[in-house]
């Protein structure tokens, strides 16, 4: 292929040539490399090779992330260098020894990230089909009638990529733990099943193998296949692994999805609601001990909230907030502001990377992002395609979230609306109270957003060029 010739030759330059390679094999993600001389590494040239999505040292490794296509880009590395072929490997290999911290949280965003980077097309898709309604529609310019059959076709069309994530991940994740991708797709397409949706919907009681279920809903989500698709990994390698070979095709499926069953309905899918519940409660005690706690508490709200909503943890935490209105009189002052904040300390991500951005194709994408982002309230792209995908900037991200909710707490700004959106409009979230509240509101999510941009520009692509 003409692009995989471009990318390996951009590769092998840069490592000082053929003749500096050693070694080299690959796993579900990455080319790894044992090299000669690493002084001949050009690591900055390294960076701006397109295709390499990423890189990192373990041990005497030098490993490039190159995504799901990388065993093509082996075999021809391999052909056109005359450098001996090796079995692929198992990247959970490079989880084994000394599990500490970081390794185990770089670790988990490694497995996001890669399973998440092959859905960004269909998301990115999405997200502009999606814009045409929000655009022509009620809600801005009036042209298309919610009734007409063309607003109707793209609004269907633009909720596919994110209404069926979970099928999409559950085939990306099998892929990067090594497992059935058709068994991945399974599990993601029982999370969407219209039965299993009405179940959830009529709230009538449900139990799984006789044992009572807690109904979530998995519609546009991405945390509960992943983590369903990691377990199923285990074990359909271990009934692979201990069952006869004449049995294997039929069974190793059937006794896997049987297990999975139970475990993707009723331990999997509702830890994040059950771990939202006991945030959400410990933040609304903790607030409620004075003004200091109830300022710190908004302020970590704001910093973890974006981490909240892809673990699924923020249903529970937005029940509560709509609670603390009823009691306040129609104003929270601890929940919804930092959520609102999160929404915007994304923006200015965004836009700090957009200036950072030094590849006209990483400019036209964040530019995308943006406008996605700003007018259709959709953050998937951004939060995955740059947020996760290089790490840090989703930390800037957090800590200008983290600012701009302190200063909302430091002057009591409340948000007296729900704005179901996360488009430039949900800065009416704090209309409805005085005026000093809404002006305050705009001023915190303006933090958020310049703080967010300022921080990813200077410290959210040290490492890489972007």
């Amino acid at each position: 292929m003409a692009n995989n010739k471009q990318l390996i030759e951009g590769i092998v330059e840069c490592l000082g040539g053929a003749e500096n390679i050693t070694s080299c094999w690959h796993c579900a993600t990455r080319l790894r490399f044992e090299l000669k001389d690493w002084g001949l590494v050009k690591n900055d040239a390294l960076d701006k090779v397109k295709g390499v999505l990423g890189k990192s040292v373990a041990g005497s490794q030098l490993q490039l992330i190159i995504g799901p296509g990388v065993a093509e880009v082996y075999e021809e590395l391999c052909e056109t260098y005359h450098i001996a072929k090796q079995a692929a490997i198992d990247e959970n290999l490079d989880s084994k020894g000394a599990l500490t911290f970081r390794k185990v949280l770089n670790n988990i965003v490694t497995a996001i990230a890669d399973s998440f980077i092959p859905i960004i097309p269909a998301i990115v898709a999405s997200s502009f089909i999606s814009l045409i309604p929000t655009v022509f529609g009620p809600t801005m310019l009036n042209i298309m009638s919610p009734e007409s059959d063309i607003y109707r076709l793209f609004t269907f069309i633009g909720n596919v990529g994110f209404y069926f994530l979970p099928v999409f991940m559950g085939m990306t994740a099998a892929k990067k733990f090594g497992c059935s991708q058709v068994l991945g797709v399974f599990i993601g397409a029982m999370m969407l099943h219209p039965t299993y949706v009405e179940i959830v919907n009529s709230g009538v009681p449900f139990s799984v193998y006789g044992i009572p279920m807690t109904a979530v809903s998995y519609a546009s989500s991405t945390i509960p296949a992943l983590i369903s698709v990691w377990v199923m990994s285990y074990i359909e390698k271990f009934f692979h692994k201990n069952l006869p070979s004449a049995l294997r095709m039929v069974f190793v499926p059937l006794f896997t999805i049987l297990l999975m069953i139970p475990l993707v309905f009723l331990v999997i899918g509702p830890l994040g609601t059950w771990i939202g519940n006991a945030l959400a409660n410990i933040f609304v005690a903790i607030g409620s001990l004075g003004r200091i706690p109830a300022i710190l508490t908004g302020t970590f709200i704001g910093g973890i909230f974006i981490f909240a909503i892809m673990f699924g943890m923020h249903i529970p935490l937005f029940m509560i907030a709509l609670g603390l209105m009823a009691q306040n009189g129609g104003v929270d002052f601890l929940i919804l502001p930092g959520m609102m904040t999160c929404v915007f300390g994304l923006l200015g991500m965004e836009i700090g990377a957009l200036f950072k951005a030094k590849d006209p194709e990483n400019r036209a994408l964040t530019l995308s992002y943006i406008i996605t982002h700003a007018i259709g309230g959709i953050t998937e792209p951004a939060l995955f395609g740059i947020g996760i995908r290089y790490k840090k900037p989703i930390i800037m991200s957090c800590i200008g979230s983290a600012i701009g909710s302190f200063f909302l707490g430091l002057f009591n700004a409340g948000t007296y609306t729900v704005v179901a959106s996360s488009n430039l409009l949900a800065v009416t979230a704090f209309a409805g109270g005085p005026t000093s509240n809404f002006v305050f509101g705009l001023i915190g999510l303006g933090i958020a957003v310049v703080s967010a941009a300022i921080l990813t520009y200077l410290f959210g692509f040290k490492d890489v060029d972007f």
